[in-house]
């Protein structure tokens, strides 16, 4: 068995096979995935990015600091 390894990002549930491999690949062929972890650094720049492009949500309507306690009881 052979060995590739490419980068790539998955859109739908797809992952896009570069044009240099497409050729090596024709038959079936195992798959593993190998997610990366987002470092701390990366997280804080998340956090950064939405508090500067918070999402806008119509008709939105915050619990009140009862209704999120009264579950407790």
């Amino acid at each position: 068995m052979q060995a590739i390894e490419f980068t790539t990002t998955v859109h739908n549930g797809m992952i896009k096979i570069p044009q240099e491999y497409r050729s090596a690949v024709r038959d079936e062929v195992r798959v593993i995935i190998m997610k990366e972890e987002i470092q701390l650094a990366q997280k804080e720049k998340l956090i950064e990015f939405l508090k500067s492009k918070p999402f806008s949500i119509q008709n939105f309507v915050p619990l009140k600091r009862e209704d999120i306690y009264a579950s407790r009881k």
